[in-house]
């Protein structure tokens, strides 16, 4: 595997208070990654250390094998693409408009679209179902419209890797399911995908690997299989599950949450400190 993102001995503190700790990993093209963990978890750091878009207290951020302090933030578009889990706007940009945006990193200044352009910004919507509503303003759309508008912005922007934080937190089942189909397809492609997630079951369907990070700091990563055990869902997730297997292969479980148990959790937690 050739690693394209990696970090080493990454941390990162607000103020005195660590968020993320000792966080060593790294990641190759082709693979769909789950970040999981509890709430407060530092998911959302840790994605947004790996873009470039806060510097780390301790330890890098290595793309291609080149500190990521190394790149403009320009540069680091033209590799990295980031689907934000706050996907308002307060704006009345059409849907092309922002998907358009996507393509910013590859134009100069005062340099228009040109013909390839405009066909990757039509691709990226008929990718993600958006063709019909392309003059639509943005700001009438519903979330979980508005968060395909934003990952047809990260296809056309044409980087491959693909940084996405609760990319279904807003969308009915039907299109959980087409979006994750979606980074599915471009990691079939070579892509890589970090996707921080928190519908376990959904993370377990569709990632080749899942990373559990609790308190700032991974705690295990593998196969949904490995990392989905009855004992881990107990002590981060605070619930009692019953986990088989799913689908043909072995990779992946369906997990059935049958209790919550915060009282017996913080006590497996503070024991972990």
């Amino acid at each position: 595997m050739t690693t394209q993102l990696e970090c080493s001995n990454l941390g990162f503190s607000y103020g005195k208070q660590p968020v993320i700790k000792e966080v060593n990993l790294c990641f190759g093209k082709g693979e769909f990654i789950g970040l999981i963990g509890p709430n407060g978890a530092g998911k959302s750091t840790l994605l947004n250390l790996l873009m470039g878009m806060i510097t780390p207290s301790e330890g890098h951020v290595a793309l291609a094998g080149q500190p990521l302090k190394h790149y403009k933030q320009r540069d680091i578009a033209r590799h990295i693409s980031l689907v934000p889990q706050d996907v308002s706007i307060n704006y009345a940009f059409s849907v092309r408009e922002i998907v358009a945006m996507g393509r910013n990193p590859h134009l100069g200044p005062f340099q228009s679209e040109s013909n390839r352009d405009r066909q990757l910004i039509n691709l990226a919507m008929e990718k993600t179902d958006l063709l019909q509503m392309a003059d639509r303003r943005v700001n009438q759309l519903s979330g979980g419209e508005r968060q395909r508008v934003f990952i047809a912005r990260a296809i056309a922007q044409e980087a491959p890797i693909l940084l996405m934080d609760e990319p279904t937190a807003s969308l009915d089942i039907c299109h959980q399911l087409e979006v994750l189909n979606l980074v599915k397809t471009l990691t079939e492609e070579n892509h890589l995908a970090i996707a921080a997630i928190h519908d376990l079951e959904l993370a377990s369907r569709f990632c080749d690997q899942l990373i559990l990070i609790a308190e700032g700091k991974v705690i295990t990563q593998g196969t949904p299989a490995e990392v989905l055990t009855k004992q881990n869902l107990y002590q981060y997730f605070s619930i009692e599950a019953e986990v088989e297997p799913y689908g043909h292969g072995e990779q992946s479980v369906r997990v059935t949450a049958l209790r919550s148990c915060h009282h017996h959790s913080s006590t497996n937690l503070n024991r972990n400190d």
